[in-house]
């Protein structure tokens, strides 16, 4: 069965699979960056071995923008970001699937 990205590339346009593509992009990286704060607050006895500059500040503003661009995105482009979101949400059971055999 093709990834939606396939599909894309073979009826869509380059642009079409550019938004795709960069809002389940831009989608990650907020989560990654806004891991790091959650992680810092969890465990704040870990050892840092890079530190961000002007933290929290600096993360806080990466995510407000993260966000803007998607809510910006999901208005102007709603069919391009709505498969963005469908193809990470057919994901998740996939993902509670492995880590539950995994046994985290």
């Amino acid at each position: 069965m093709p990834v939606p990205g396939s599909v894309l590339i073979l009826t869509g346009t380059f642009e079409a699979l550019l938004v795709y593509s960069g809002f389940v992009l831009v989608f990650f990286s907020a989560m990654a960056v806004a891991a790091l704060i959650v992680l810092r607050v969890r465990r704040p006895e870990l050892e840092r071995p890079f530190r961000v500059p002007l933290y929290p500040f600096t993360p806080a503003i990466f995510i407000g923008f993260s966000f803007w661009i998607l809510t910006y995105t999901l208005w102007g482009r709603p069919k391009e970001s709505s498969l963005g979101i469908v193809t990470v949400l057919l994901g998740l059971p996939l993902y509670f699937y492995w880590r539950r055999r995994a046994g985290l």
